[in-house]
């Protein structure tokens, strides 16, 4: 047996794999998360942007008080961006980028539920701050 033969690595490489499929296939079947439920999480983007030549900045002091849905009960919680609330076990980071923000639902949410909390935002900013502001999907 030689170590350079590649037919002697199939049997070991299966083997190896056996464990990980095994684990994905009890998980599924018992309605357990799998690896990917950890590591991926569904995100849905959104950025709201002004028009051409036209710049958008949210005062920090803002955040709370602009940052927010009206039709959904939020509590701001830790984590990455600029602000970030979590409702219906979906967590939401805004992060205002130079010319925009965005708009990050982590989280088990359908698209176009997110829509309209992002509209939401996009038209309270866009009467806070008497720009014309777009909403664009990035996911």
């Amino acid at each position: 047996m030689d170590a350079q033969d590649p037919w002697i690595w199939i049997p070991l490489i299966v083997l190896g794999a056996i464990p990980i499929v095994s684990f994905a296939l009890y998980a599924r079947l018992r309605n357990q998360p799998t690896i990917n439920d950890f590591t991926r999480p569904e995100c849905v983007e959104f950025a709201i942007r002004p028009d051409p030549g036209e710049w958008l900045m949210v005062p920090r002091e803002q955040y709370g008080e602009l940052f927010r849905f009206s039709s959904e009960s939020s509590s701001p919680v830790s984590g990455w961006g600029d602000h970030r609330i979590c409702m219906r076990d979906v967590e939401v980071a805004f992060a205002q980028e130079t010319d925009e923000v965005q708009i990050f639902f982590e989280g088990r949410i359908e698209s176009r539920d997110a829509r309209k909390l992002a509209e939401e935002v996009r038209d309270r900013l866009s009467a806070a701050t008497g720009t014309n502001l777009h909403l664009v999907a990035e996911s």
